[in-house]
């Protein structure tokens, strides 16, 4: 099977199996048999999404140990992040496991105490940004190790975050500058690390479009976004998100659009356009 995006996968490829070898702990097996049986189920997207939250909701109830929280979260998002690298960026599963999370933050939970301050369970969705933090390195910088396997869960993973974005779980306009600074505004010869980079920061406009674009609409709300992130050797204006770099990007996806053929051109051709009409969207 061929995905728009240039991706061929087969069933096996979002087989939980491998990943399920690869777990010994025992906490982090309690999240995975959590996670399983609601992916690989049939039935509609939604109840699938409220069963998974149900049983996350059972590894870390209201009533466990305060001593023992900071542990399970960890373990639970670590977890979490192994299975959405192996899931195809349009992939269903994607929008099963965002609809978990939707459904877990909605949920009265309660005030935990952590290192950084107090957070509410599950509505804070406690430690995830601090573990995403730890997994937000893009193989594409290390083009000695880098393989078509590492490049996939690295879209994987924006694919996921950006999906999260959209429905407002988190704050992640830093997470999305640094794969678009990447994409478009450096120039990488080697043809594989462009094209991973260019699928990636693909996501966050397929998926968190208009998202980002509120992020620049209305600078107040994230005005730091990104103003520690360097700016790309193509791009000569001022760090951080600003409608003059949301023109630039749109401007360098129509340079690379004119390079490429068949379903990739088709995809850019379509992101292009989700940009434009993103400038257009009223404000919620």
């Amino acid at each position: 099977m061929e995905s728009s995006n240039g991706w061929t996968f087969s069933a096996d490829e979002i087989s939980l199996q491998g990943l399920a070898k690869t777990i010994h702990s025992v906490s982090r097996k309690r999240v995975f048999d959590a996670v399983r049986p609601g992916l690989e189920a049939d039935g509609n997207p939604r109840d699938r999404a409220h069963g998974i939250a149900e049983d996350l909701e059972s590894v870390c109830p209201a009533d466990s140990d305060p001593s023992q929280v900071e542990q399970v979260l960890y373990d639970l998002w670590e977890l979490l992040i192994a299975v959405v690298k192996v899931i195809p960026p349009e992939h269903q599963w994607h929008e099963i496991l965002v609809g978990a999370l939707e459904n877990l933050t909605a949920r009265d939970g309660r005030i935990i105490q952590l290192d950084e301050g107090p957070k509410n369970l599950w509505k804070d969705l406690p430690q995830f940004e601090k573990s995403l933090k730890e997994h937000w390195a893009d193989p594409t910088t290390d083009p000695r190790n880098f393989n078509l396997d590492r490049g996939k869960r690295w879209e994987s993973l924006n694919s996921f975050v950006a999906r999260l974005m959209s429905k407002g779980l988190g704050s992640y306009e830093l997470f999305a500058v640094k794969p678009m600074r990447d994409a478009l505004e450096e120039s990488v010869a080697r043809k594989e690390l462009a094209e991973c980079r260019l699928r990636t920061a693909m996501q966050w406009i397929i998926y968190s479009c208009e998202a980002l674009f509120r992020s620049i609409a209305n600078p107040s709300d994230n005005a730091q976004a990104g103003r520690n992130v360097s700016v790309g050797s193509l791009y000569a204006g001022e760090p951080g998100l600003s409608r003059s770099r949301w023109e630039f990007w749109k401007m360098r996806f129509s340079e690379i659009e004119k390079e490429k053929e068949g379903p990739l051109k088709a995809k850019i051709k379509e992101v292009i356009a989700m940009m434009e009409a993103a400038e257009h969207q009223p404000d919620p």
